[in-house]
């Protein structure tokens, strides 16, 4: 309580006029304003008020405050050092974060009397799409007739990658009839990832596609494109044995014996057959030895 004494020096008026002025106490509590959910590489406005234990802005504080950023090394701050002295018991930063992420936090702390408060969790969204993650990408020891993923990543400006951008493949060069047999165009994932499945041709060579963005300008940087260039070799065909198919099935010296073997083949038949890879392997499973029967492949040059 304040108590206030006063001395009657006239008569001439009974009445007295007090004019009591008070401030704020010491700081008790921060309190900081900022925005929950932020977009990569544009900068928010942050507002840290101090309180005494009354509710009152502590307009005579002259402590410093410092933002310290919570799991996130890429956050920076205006004024770098992200310290400022009270002003009216406020202090006004902004800040600006370059990667996107998920609950982040800032911190305020009271020069001098160690008081704290924490911001909300503060969520990154990556910016608009500029670019993709790279110009060229070469595929090899892929068969002609196969199917093969082609992925395209896109990115922001920061290297976020970039959701909901939509992908156009095209087919430039099919090597003989290779074709795109997924839906196309399509949007990225939240890897900033698009992906289509592609059969390549039937000629052995290369086989090129590219990835661009299905609206003009919507990746506005460079590389503005990817281009795959997928090359193709021969058919590689396996082949097994036909269960019960061997007849008949005990021999004597010089005697011709028959089977059937089915073929499991990566593109589509004929499969030429190549002398120096094409061979039957059984085994003797009285002495354990394996051997080995090349076909003469200029009796049967496909199958």
């Amino acid at each position: 309580s304040n108590i206030i004494k006063a001395k009657l020096q006239s008569t001439a008026n009974d009445s007295v006029l007090f004019t009591v002025k008070t401030e704020p106490r010491a700081i008790s509590s921060l309190v900081m304003t900022v925005g929950a959910n932020w977009v990569a590489g544009v900068a928010q406005a942050v507002t840290v008020n101090a309180y005494d234990q009354f509710g009152n802005l502590t307009t005579n504080a002259v402590n410093n405050i410092q933002l310290t950023p919570v799991a996130s090394p890429s956050l920076t701050f205006t004024p770098g050092s992200g310290l400022l002295p009270l002003s009216g018991g406020v202090a006004s930063f902004t800040a600006r974060d370059t990667s996107a992420k998920s609950f982040m936090q800032i911190q305020a702390t009271a020069s001098g009397i160690g008081t704290q408060t924490l911001s909300p969790a503060l969520n990154v969204k990556h910016n608009h799409a500029y670019k993709f993650i790279t110009d060229s990408v070469n595929i090899t020891g892929v068969t002609i007739g196969n199917i093969r993923t082609l992925t395209a990543t896109v990115l922001d400006s920061f290297n976020n990658p970039v959701k909901d951008t939509l992908v156009r493949f095209t087919v430039i060069q099919p090597s003989g009839g290779g074709t795109l047999i997924s839906p196309n165009p399509i949007l990225t994932d939240v890897f900033g990832q698009a992906g289509v499945q592609y059969k390549t041709g039937n000629n052995v060579g290369q086989n090129i596609v590219s990835a661009q963005a299905a609206i003009a300008g919507a990746v506005s940087g460079q590389p503005d494109s990817t281009y795959f260039t997928i090359t193709t070799d021969t058919i590689n065909a396996n082949a097994s044995y036909v269960a019960g198919s061997l007849t008949p099935k005990v021999i004597s010296r010089n005697q011709n014996t028959a089977f059937k073997a089915s073929f499991v083949n990566t593109g589509t038949f004929p499969i030429a057959l190549n002398a120096d890879s094409t061979f039957i392997l059984f085994r003797n499973t009285v002495s354990g030895k394996n051997f080995k029967a090349k076909l003469d492949c200029a009796v049967n040059k496909t199958i």
